[in-house]
């Protein structure tokens, strides 16, 4: 799909020492039937050939480029694409992730620009099974939809609108500063679910080894943002059983 009349979609994908897993996203993302993107690599410290393997990549399309980022973190790495891209459509793709079918860009273009949304986001695939599969998939979603929802996604399955100068990731949150972003968003834009999956997510990552950590974080994200009695109530109830259920899941394992 080319054209002017075709709003590109600016792809950043933030990497340190994986030379491996930017080439998985990287082919990834040469293999989307929508070709109206550009992908940002953001590139950290690294001591492998990740930048050799970022540089082959700029060389053979235009459409990839690159930048450095000082050590500060996967969030403030994010932040520094979204000041470094002007494109009106925004996915973050991290090094190791990758699109779940060779339409998933597709999908998410026709998800956000059909009836003229700010924020969609669609299911995400681990070890081949699709997650995210909840009651009301495929309608409109709202900042409590979003809050109170266990599977709520991953930014690698989710397109914004081009960002405020404000909307940014908050780095205090070394977890779930995806979730505060989103919710911020939702709080003043228009947002939908596709039930499609759009992206396959390497596990074991840092929410995945903190999870008792990352509902905490959301936990103070909630009381930030959303006001009133029921919701409050909800958070704390909420955070305590997710707590109380890994608490319980992590026991079990280790008497195994």
């Amino acid at each position: 799909m080319k054209g002017k009349h075709i709003a590109s979609i600016a792809i950043i994908t933030v990497v340190k020492s994986d030379e491996s897993g930017l080439a998985l996203t990287l082919d990834s993302i040469l293999l989307q039937n929508f070709q109206n993107w550009k992908c940002l690599i953001v590139l950290g410290p690294c001591i492998d050939n990740t930048e050799v393997t970022a540089q082959n990549y700029s060389l053979r399309d235009h459409r990839i480029e690159f930048m450095y980022e000082e050590s500060q973190g996967v969030y403030a790495a994010m932040n520094d694409g979204i000041n470094h891209t002007h494109e009106p459509f925004l996915i973050f793709m991290n090094a190791g992730d990758s699109f779940a079918t060779n339409d998933s860009l597709l999908l998410l273009y026709k998800g956000i620009t059909n009836g003229e949304y700010d924020f969609c986001i669609g299911n995400f695939l681990i070890d081949q099974e699709v997650n995210s599969r909840v009651p009301g998939v495929g309608g409109e979603i709202d900042l409590i939809d979003f809050a109170f929802n266990r599977n709520w996604g991953n930014h690698q399955s989710m397109i914004f609108r081009r960002l405020s100068n404000k909307m940014r990731y908050d780095t205090k949150f070394q977890i779930a500063a995806d979730f505060k972003l989103v919710l911020q968003y939702l709080s003043v834009k228009k947002g939908r679910r596709i039930d499609a999956p759009i992206a396959r997510i390497q596990s074991g990552g840092v929410s995945d080894r903190k999870l008792v950590e990352g509902h905490l974080e959301k936990y103070r994200i909630r009381r930030e943002l959303i006001s009133g009695l029921r919701p409050q109530t909800a958070n704390i109830i909420w955070t305590l059983l997710a707590i109380v259920k890994i608490t319980f899941q992590q026991r079990f394992m280790r008497k195994q």
